[in-house]
């Protein structure tokens, strides 16, 4: 009735209907003569009719204990039927595995529906699974509450006190002593032969169903992990939900069966031999798998760790040009990648290369003995390779917890250093904005309490309105709410700080982590806010309640102080959005170690027999497919840059239909192989070749100056008398002065001389330290004008305007912060009427760069460039043109130029006497907007 090998040659109780005859067939010889496992058959093998004949088994020997609950032979043989029923469900659930598994790589029979992505058959596979895991469960979980019918007090007069029924009694008293033994296969004489070839060769020693039990547990619990994943990464309609209700599920159920086998078996029981040990970690890790999913799903991060609105730009030569002539990101991507829109290149080759191999290989193998343990030692040494490269330093297993491995935060060049440097670059910016907000808040009240001083009035500032859109308000309250956000960024710094301190050589939690998202998602929400605000101010007047005291030239003063704090304010909330996108990224990295180590663990060649003998087991994944998905995982992460480089180029979202299917950005976290990853460049490659939005038109070189457009300090009033201001010195409070010397006590007294501290300027022995922001029109509304769209750098030039004996100086620009572009259309008025929706696009400064074969990154965007010294008013010559910053914005809420005043040895270069002003021209591409 149950087993082969006892069945008679015909009848109700014939070998062939024997419940469990899988155990006979499951193993075969192959054409070389090795002994091979043949999972696949199982489904031929256990079909519901076998299922029923099982269970009918089971209920004769339950009745039989009633009688006899003694008797340890009927005891054994009531869990060698569960133990057995659990091994082909579980072998059945494996196989809908592989045939996911299949699904991703795009197996015929196997493929999603016509217009679909494979995700969407490799969901329903791995749905399918998880019942089985289920049914193969449930019985031991049953039997745990079944009396049978029996007394406890005439079995044991202890166990009946604690209130233990008949079941659990069986389960905790016979389950230690049962060993796994290798099953049996029939060799070609039709003899049944161990599949070790040795006469029974014992797999465990004890604890069979317990170790059987816990590995169920961890392959569910991954199961469901996996499927929410992947419910996530598809986000079709109420994806989201499903995802969250299968974690759900899953954590409750796993967590609580895990612990109820524990209760059983408290304490220290592991015998070395048993795969006890082994089985407990695998369910401890499927556990984590299921909290890090959860917190992936709890954030505001994609697969990769990134902000939905992640940016990389690229500055590199076009090839061929005799001097810097530079291309877009988007066309450099598309040439590194798939190059002529077709053939795959760099990473993508590598990926699409790796994926043929994986897919030609994962229906030849056949895993024996022998190819199970070479498998194992090869899958460790992936593993190995990924995890130095994590942590910088080589694995070195648990056993030596003093290795450099262990200490990866100081391990130079490894990811999870880098990451730590880039959090930590995202909070000295965040610190660095909060000085310089406080420093222009003293100057405006400074300014203020002065023209207060000048006409006998107390506390000017509470009669000082600022008035944007159609909203007029105390500058007090607007300062305030600039304060605000500044303190919200401040406390998510903070948060990340708090983070990072407690990180050491461990994974940190994923609540923290989780939180850290939520703080920022609530950032973002104002930041677009802020941002909205932002482009009504730039066209806001600042007026006192007394007219008769009205100044344009102090008005004009302290609305660019106010800008400044609003676009430092921005930058702000920004920096503190890319810190909580960097510790999510780091978040992953840290939980892909985790995984890994926990693979490598399991990738014991010396497991290799009992991996190969206990059907339990099975190996879903082969060198083939790891080297392909590691692969893949690079390749993903170029392509989503790619894509989102051709968001960033037409200033819009890509979307299109391609092949049948439908594509945005975001559709690269749906895409499971290789050869998808390609059809998706080749859209993209297909969509920038044929999108029309006009031809991108030129304009003359605008000039942004630093004393007039940013400063406010112009020559001459609208009335073309001169202009007086008040001196920047706070030694000469109440003292004004022109424009020109406004500006130098400027340069002297406000701006930072500081010695350079490396870089490009080391050579020089002291340099002028200048922060501006550029996120307005200039005085002749030709520079971020609300006529252009898509507005970017062609070329730039730097003009010192000075009487000098220098005809050039070598100076530093950069960029950090928020960039911002205006959309096609024009903003529209909101409910609030000091915000305009959609008027702009803002844009992380991120660039990106090559090191060797490393891509390395940084959130400012910077170069040293020779810069005309002169008195001539005019534009520079095209010789001073510089193609660093092509395609990057002008406008952006951060510059940075340092000038050089003395040489290393002392000696002055620059008189700032003799400095009328300091100008940037810049020559920009752009659409017309209407």
């Amino acid at each position: 009735m149950l087993y082969y090998e006892y069945a008679e040659g015909t009848g109700d109780f014939a070998k062939e209907k024997a419940a469990f005859r899988y155990k006979v067939f499951l193993y075969g010889l192959d054409d070389e003569n090795n002994v091979t496992a043949q999972f696949q058959k199982m489904a031929t093998y256990w079909t519901s009719a076998e299922y029923s004949r099982a269970f009918e088994a089971a209920a004769i020997i339950r009745a039989a204990l009633k009688y006899d609950p003694f008797h340890t032979g009927l005891r054994n043989a009531l869990l060698d039927i569960y133990y057995d029923i659990a091994v082909a469900d579980l072998s059945k659930a494996t196989e809908k595995i592989v045939e996911a598994q299949k699904s991703t790589l795009g197996f015929p029979g196997y493929l999603a529906p016509t217009g679909e992505f494979q995700i969407s058959k490799e969901i329903d596979l791995i749905k399918a699974a998880l019942p089985l895991y289920d049914n193969a469960i449930k019985p031991y979980f049953d039997l745990l509450k079944n009396s049978m019918g029996i007394d406890m007090a005439r079995v044991d007069a202890k166990a009946a006190l604690e209130n233990k029924c008949f079941g659990y009694y069986l389960f905790e008293k016979e389950v230690p002593g049962r060993s796994l033994y290798a099953p049996s296969y029939k060799n070609s004489s039709g003899e049944l032969v161990s599949v070790v070839n040795k006469d029974n060769e014992e797999l465990f020693t004890g604890y069979k169903d317990l170790v059987l039990l816990f590995n169920m547990e961890r392959d569910a619990a991954q199961t469901a992990a996996k499927l929410a994943k992947l419910y996530a990464l598809r986000s079709d309609a109420g994806d989201a939900d499903k995802a969250r209700a299968v974690i759900g599920q899953a954590q409750q159920k796993s967590y609580t069966e895990g612990n109820k086998l524990n209760e059983i078996f408290p304490g220290e029981i592991n015998p070395n031999d048993s795969g006890l040990t082994e089985a407990k970690a695998g369910w401890a890790a499927a556990l984590s798998s299921l909290s890090s999913v959860k917190a992936f799903l709890d954030g505001n991060t994609n697969p990769l760790g990134l902000d939905k609105n992640f940016l990389a730009l690229v500055q590199t030569d076009v090839p061929g040009t005799t001097y810097n002539v530079h291309k877009d990101s988007f066309n450099y991507f598309a040439e590194m990648l798939i190059p002529g829109g077709a053939t795959p290149g760099d990473s993508l080759k590598v990926a699409k290369d790796k994926y043929d191999l994986a897919y030609s290989h994962y229906e030849k193998v056949q895993f024996n003995e022998d190819s199970i343990k070479s498998e194992l030692q090869t899958q460790r040494r992936q593993f190995g390779d990924r995890l130095r490269a994590i942590a910088g330093a080589e694995y070195p297993g648990p056993p030596n917890p003093s290795s450099e491995y262990h200490t990866p935060e100081n391990n130079v060049g490894g990811e999870i250093y880098l990451q730590l440097q880039n959090i930590e670059l995202a909070g000295k910016r965040i610190e660095h904005n909060q000085q310089e907000i406080s420093n222009l808040e003293a100057q405006i009240r400074n300014e203020i309490e002065r023209r207060g001083k000048e006409h006998n009035i107390n506390d000017l500032i509470q009669d000082t309105y600022i008035r944007y859109g159609d909203k007029q308000a105390q500058l007090t309250i607007e300062i305030g709410y600039i304060n605000a956000a500044q303190a919200g960024a401040n406390e998510l710094a903070k948060a990340g700080d708090n983070w990072l301190t407690s990180l050491g050589a461990s994974i940190a939690t994923h609540g923290i982590n989780a939180g850290i998202q939520a703080a920022a998602e609530l950032g973002k929400a104002l930041l677009n806010a802020e941002k909205e605000k932002l482009n009504a101010k730039l066209s806001a007047k600042i007026t006192y309640l007394n007219d008769q005291i009205s100044d344009a030239n102090s008005e004009a003063l302290v609305k660019n102080l106010l800008l400044g704090m609003q676009t430092l304010a921005i930058e702000s909330q920004e920096a503190a959005i890319m810190l909580a996108q960097e510790v999510a990224k780091l978040q992953a990295i840290l939980d892909e170690k985790a995984y890994l180590e926990t693979e490598w663990e399991k990738a014991e060649q010396e497991l290799g027999t009992r991996y190969f003998a206990d059907p339990s087991h099975r190996i879903i994944m082969d060198q083939y497919i790891i080297d392909a998905d590691f692969a893949f995982q690079e390749a993903q992460f170029w392509i989503f840059t790619m894509a989102r480089a051709l968001d960033y180029k037409r200033n819009t979202r890509f979307v299109t239909t391609y092949g049948n299917k439908s594509y945005t950005s975001s559709s690269v976290f749906k895409l499971r192989n290789a050869k998808e990853l390609l059809d998706m460049a080749s859209a993209l490659w297909n969509y920038d070749q044929k999108a029309n939005i006009g031809d991108r038109q030129g304009t003359q070189f605008v000039r942004f100056s630093l004393r007039e457009d940013f400063l406010g300090y112009r020559r001459f009033d609208e009335n073309n008398n001169p202009a007086y201001y008040p001196d920047p010195n706070p030694a000469a409070a109440g003292k004004k002065v022109d424009a020109l010397a406004a500006f130098r006590s400027y340069l002297k007294n406000i701006a930072i001389h500081e010695t350079p501290k490396s870089g490009v300027m080391s050579d020089f022995g002291e340099v002028i330290h200048l922060e501006f922001s550029a996120v307005k029109p200039n005085l002749d509304g030709t520079f971020f004008s609300s006529a252009r769209w898509n507005e970017k750098i062609k070329w730039i030039s730097v003009k010192i305007n000075a009487d000098t004996f220098l005809s050039q100086l070598m100076v530093y620009l950069e960029q950090s912060g928020t960039s911002f572009i205006r959309n096609s259309t024009r903003g529209e008025e909101t409910t609030s009427p000091d915000r305009i929706k959609g008027e702009m696009t803002g844009y992380p400064v991120r660039y990106w760069y090559k090191n060797g074969e490393n891509w390395l990154s940084k959130d400012v965007f910077g170069f040293g460039i020779n810069a005309v010294v002169t008195n001539d008013p005019y534009a520079p010559a095209e010789s001073w043109q510089k193609r660093e910053f092509h395609e990057m914005p002008p406008a952006v809420s951060k510059w940075v130029l340092e000038v050089p005043l003395k040489s290393a040895g002392g000696q002055k270069l620059l008189d700032i006497d003799s400095v009328s002003d300091i100008e940037i021209w810049f020559y920009n591409y752009y659409h017309a907007r209407n």
